[in-house]
């Protein structure tokens, strides 16, 4: 079983950012260009109906449960984009509209809202001790919700490594020809503790980044200035833009490094696939 370093895994996710930024930027231009388009029709389509607290239609907001899944589904061909990158180092050469509706790609978004599934599930009831607790009313509960309190941190610590290895069918959905979740689930099952600490220490890394930058726009006087505001804005977006990319990525490199695949970075030319991969689907390098 490979091992799986975590400093150097978080390391070559960020770097799938660093090493492709421009084209990461031109594809983003895409997905959220048909984002925007979807969510302002339906904020067109509330206003025209009115809320009805003004005497218009009780549900306008409706509008925006199809706009929220096609925003999932335009950003799903992206996702599956780095997935290749940081395996593979190039992508499928299939542009990004036909990949929207393709098999793979509602493929890799059924599994996406499985896995979210599992996670809402799992979360839930980790939370029950402390929601339990919190919401009776017993005389000198001080202790009791200390305990409810850390039970419930115990459960969801458990919790995440569990299922950390769930992460894995995301790689695997935009490289396999028929990918598994049982199957990515025990590539990394001897390395859930390992593979929880990759997606953590990345969670942690850019909430601190995060909160140094409006720390700095405090400091420069972000509250009380509309110009110093906008300044920040676009590093909000590129540090937000950053993370994505690199959260998507870690578990594909925790992927190619699990499956014994070669970094792309080090290959000179030689391409490489997972074993059950058709070698007919990555003959040439994909663009835009």
């Amino acid at each position: 079983m490979p091992k799986l370093p975590i400093f150097s895994t978080l390391g070559q996710a960020m770097a799938v950012f660093g090493l492709h930024t421009g084209t990461l930027c031109k594809w983003a231009l895409i997905p959220s260009f048909l984002a925007l388009a979807a969510l302002g029709a339906a904020f067109g389509l509330g206003v025209w109906l009115k809320p009805a607290d003004a005497g218009g239609f009780p549900y306008w907001w409706m509008g925006f449960v199809p706009a929220v899944i096609f925003c999932l589904v335009a950003w799903t061909p992206y996702a599956i984009r780095v997935n290749q990158l940081a395996v593979i180092g190039r992508t499928e050469p299939v542009g990004y509209l036909e990949m929207m509706f393709s098999p793979q790609g509602l493929r890799y978004l059924a599994y996406a809202i499985i896995v979210g599934f599992i996670e809402i599930i799992g979360l839930a009831v980790s939370a029950l001790p402390a929601v339990v607790t919190l919401n009776a009313a017993a005389p000198g509960g001080q202790t009791r919700i200390i305990l409810a309190v850390a039970v419930t941190v115990a459960l969801l610590l458990a919790f995440f490594i569990l299922t950390a290895p769930l992460n894995l069918i995301y790689p695997a959905a935009s490289l396999e020809a028929e990918p598994s979740l049982g199957r990515a689930y025990t590539l990394g099952s001897h390395r859930k503790v390992r593979l929880f600490l990759c997606t953590f220490l990345c969670a942690l890394l850019f909430g601190v980044l995060g909160q140094i930058v409006e720390f700095a726009a405090g400091a420069l006087g972000a509250g009380s200035s509309g110009t110093v505001r906008m300044v920040f804005v676009p590093v909000h977006i590129l540090i937000s833009f950053f993370s994505y990319v690199t959260a998507t990525a870690v578990p594909a490199v925790a992927y190619r490094i699990l499956s014994g695949l070669p970094d792309p970075r080090a290959e000179s030319g030689e391409q490489s696939r997972p074993r059950d991969m058709d070698p007919e689907e990555f003959s040439g390098a994909g663009g835009a």
